[in-house]
């Protein structure tokens, strides 16, 4: 736990290093007569001499462990829990990129060294042990299961070209490695994330076009250039083109205006980059869209410029409106101030403290318990959840984060992003206390390791954990009648809350798990940040409204999948959905032979994956679904579950489209549940950008081999979204009202009641008719600090 000074406020701003980072390095070299200086040549070192590996054994008792299991013939319990989910250290990562970089048959080269054409390192992040070896590790049967780590390096230099995903081992003296056994499929090179060496290849080729005549026409049409810009820059933001549109490696290119914020700010000029092969010799610029024409080359631009025959733009450097002091763009206060004096805002407090306590990304929170862990690729994970001490969720973890835009330009069209190509660990920093989380938060660093940096790099406030009073009863009753009693019983809705944040350049999104006293868990998403908008024009009409000057907010859909490895009491567990029906049968008690209406229930026991497989559907509330535990119905005369409601489910206009976009096949699916398998770890890839033609990893496949799935160890896939059609209060930023995506797990005969009756939280008031007198229980706890008028009998009464 961490408190959060001033200080640290100031370096989590100095470190926001996102996509944007990238986008910046390409735009400050555009200006430069030398993009050499872009790539950081202050190496650290991995020598011997620089490695400090430090290993405590004080709170736990083992008995040696060897790399072969079955060496491992007796294993003792923790004395506490140790957490094996938790993140590499700073020291396990130095000692395996130490390790790597001794690989002579790999030849790696330090990400700030490499070229397009080297072997590198992307990123290297904890490999989390198989299920079954946690699961015996944890019910005291075996031995810890070896630390390891997941690297993935960028292989150009192999034959053929490839990505490759190692497991390093064991930890923290790492002395081998060998391929991802739950990668089954090759990476081939052209499908890797775009990373450093690419962008700065980029960069030499966007230089090489800005010669003097292209820069003038740049100044004459937007008053404003790349180079020698002065205050009126013109920067770019890059488009992937996922391989269901093109077989070969092509981003389109946008030119904006440099300001705050540019998506706000486009030109409507853009151009496509074919960037296929390893040899940046041959990468070139194969179009150019100038408003809705299409030109050849530069050359051919600047001809019909000449000629007088490119249509009149009105684009013009923004500049402050009047006595105005910002742009629209711009997060500065105006308007007329509210409140009309600057009066402090309420703010909540913990009299006591922290009543929940961490220990190696390990939580505990009355009942609950968790570890947490993130991701490089796919963000925040949780395992290991239990309430009460029994086994709830062996894994919630984000999988995939997209956002499908719609317009009449290549740019926006072609937006069809797959975020976790970006890394989403690595954008999850810099949460700010008072906004982003409540000042009494306890807020936690992340250390990965990732090409931007050569060595682990500390991100910080990355997740802040906080109890939260919502001011809401989670449950209460005021009884007034003779036959049941006088008296009030009650209990406030006081939540632990994870929370993390993903800036991925323009939008941020805020993902929650929201932990109830009453064993229900929620996981929410909320969107912010800028939109991505088009120059208007009557072509793009269809795909927006105006929302500020010449910029139309484009249509677009957010798309977040989810896995949820629902562990009710064991791994053996079946899916059965309770579908609502009308129920239209006459009755004793009814007139002879006419209808009565009822709802009813039809219970469906799911017995395979394609039937298990659920499209999105606007009817799809009235469906219950429960995973649940049938064993104990013999002894508890009912089988315990837990229900996944799904509060936002994403209706899609033509769930079709995603047959061309193979990569994108989960967000078919509402909900999916499928046999848990180690190989079928994650729902999607970070190399899903550039993979769609055929992907890495193919979501239908977990489907399609249409597995038994009745008291099998099962993975609920969830898909939330929505739609979002901009309007003028989305400038210059999105709010989050109206854009909250939920979905809970909720206790479903996992109790014999209601687990929050055990909450000292609560309150009872009892009248006490024959003295007129009330009494009030608070079980222990400080009274209200506040004056509070008990009700009066009658009141009661």
């Amino acid at each position: 736990m961490k408190q959060t000074s001033a200080y640290q406020i100031l370096l989590t701003l100095s470190l926001f290093v996102n996509a944007g980072l990238i986008v910046a390095i390409i735009f400050t070299a555009l200006r430069k007569s030398d993009y050499s200086d872009i790539i950081n040549t202050d190496v650290c070192t991995t020598g011997q001499s620089d490695i400090r590996i430090v290993v405590s054994d004080n709170d736990r008792e083992w008995e040696t462990l060897s790399s072969n299991p079955s060496a491992n013939k007796k294993a003792r319990k923790p004395k506490q829990y140790e957490n094996v989910f938790k993140d590499l250290t700073k020291e396990e990562i130095w000692a395996v990129l130490d390790y790597m970089y001794k690989v002579h048959d790999l030849g790696l080269v330090k990400p700030y060294e490499a070229n397009v054409t080297d072997n590198s390192i992307l990123f290297v992040e904890l490999y989390v042990p198989n299920k079954a070896e946690v699961l015996a590790y944890l019910s005291g049967n075996s031995s810890r299961p070896l630390r390891q780590a997941k690297v993935v390096t960028l292989e150009p230099l192999a034959s053929p070209p490839r990505v490759m995903e190692y497991v390093v081992t064991p930890l923290p003296n790492p002395t081998m490695h060998f391929p991802n056994p739950r990668r089954v499929k090759q990476v081939p090179f052209r499908v890797r994330p775009p990373g450093n060496a690419e962008m700065a290849a980029l960069v030499t080729l966007l230089r090489s076009y800005m010669r003097p005549q292209m820069e003038e026409l740049l100044k004459e049409l937007y008053g404003a250039s790349f180079v020698d810009c002065a205050d009126r820059c013109l920067t770019i933001t890059a488009t992937p083109v996922s391989t269901a549109f093109s077989l070969e490696r092509r981003i389109w290119v946008q030119v904006l205006y440099q300001v705050e914020f540019s998506t706000l700010y486009p030109v409507g000029l853009q151009f496509l980059v074919n960037s296929q092969t390893s040899n940046t010799e041959n990468w070139r610029i194969e179009k150019i869209q100038f408003t809705n024409l299409t030109f050849a080359s530069f050359d051919d631009l600047m001809e019909q410029h000449q000629k007088g025959l490119l249509p009149k733009i009105s684009v013009h450097y923004p500049q402050p409106k009047g006595e105005a002091s910002h742009i629209a763009g711009m997060l500065s206060l105006r308007g007329q101030f509210f409140p009309s004096e600057p009066l402090a805002k309420p703010r909540q407090y913990q009299p006591n403290g922290n009543r929940f306590s961490i220990r190696e990304q390990r939580v505990t929170y009355h009942q609950w318990q968790f570890s947490w862990r993130m991701s490089v690729v796919s963000g925040i994970q949780l395992f290991d959840v239990t309430y009460a001490n029994e086994r709830v969720v062996y894994e919630l973890s984000l999988q995939e984060v997209v956002v499908l835009y719609s317009g009449a330009n290549p740019v926006v069209s072609f937006s069809q992003i797959m975020d976790s190509y970006l890394g989403l660990g690595a954008h999850a920093h810099g949460l700010m206390p008072d906004v982003d989380c409540p000042e009494y938060a306890t807020f936690q660093d992340t250390v990965l390791l990732t090409e931007l940096f050569n060595e682990p790099h500390v991100y910080p406030s990355a997740v802040c954990l906080f109890e939260h009073n919502t001011q809401t009863p989670l449950r209460r009753h005021k009884s007034n009648s003779f036959s049941s009693g006088f008296f009030y019983g009650g209990l406030v809705d006081t939540v632990l809350v994870l929370r993390t944040c993903y800036t991925l350049f323009n939008y941020d999104y805020l993902v929650d798990f929201v932990f109830h006293n009453n064993g229900v868990l929620e996981t929410i998403v909320r969107s912010s940040g800028y939109i991505i908008g088009s120059l208007r024009s009557t072509a793009e009409a269809p795909f927006g409204f105006r929302v500020h000057d010449d910029l139309l907010g484009n249509l677009h859909q957010h798309l977040f999948n989810f896995k949820v490895d629902v562990d009710v009491v064991d791994a053996g567990n079946r899916y059965q959905t309770l579908d609502l029906q009308v129920d239209n049968r006459s009755w004793p008690w009814t007139p002879p032979g006419q209808p009565f209406y009822q709802t009813t229930m039809r219970k469906n026991l799911r017995r395979t994956e394609k039937s298990a497989a659920l499209r999105h559907d606007a009817s799809s509330g009235l469906t219950y679904h429960v995973l649940y535990n049938e064993k104990l119905k013999e002894r508890t005369q009912n089988w315990r579950g837990y229900r996944i409601l799904n509060k936002s489910p994403s209706v899609l206009v033509n769930p079709e489209n995603f047959g061309q976009d193979q990569s994108l096949r989960w967000a078919r699916w509402q909900l999916a549940v499928t046999r848990r398998k180690e190989q079928e770890e994650f729902s999607s890839s970070m190399y899903a950008q550039f993979d769609a033609a055929d992907p890495v990893v193919d979501f239908q496949n977990f489907i399609d081999d249409n597995e038994d799935i009745v008291d099998q160890d099962l993975v609920a896939w969830v898909t939330v979204g929505m739609h979002h059609i901009p309007h003028a209060e989305d400038v210059p930023n999105t709010a989050t009202p109206g854009k909250e995506l939920t979905f809970a797990l909720i206790p479903f005969n996992f109790f014999g009641e209601d687990p929050s009756m055990a909450s000292r939280d609560a309150v009872r008031v009892d009248a006490e008719t024959e003295n007129n007198s009330l009494k009030m229980e608070r079980y222990g706890m400080p009274p209200f600090t506040t004056v509070y008028h008990l009700p009066t009998t009658t009141q009661l009464s």
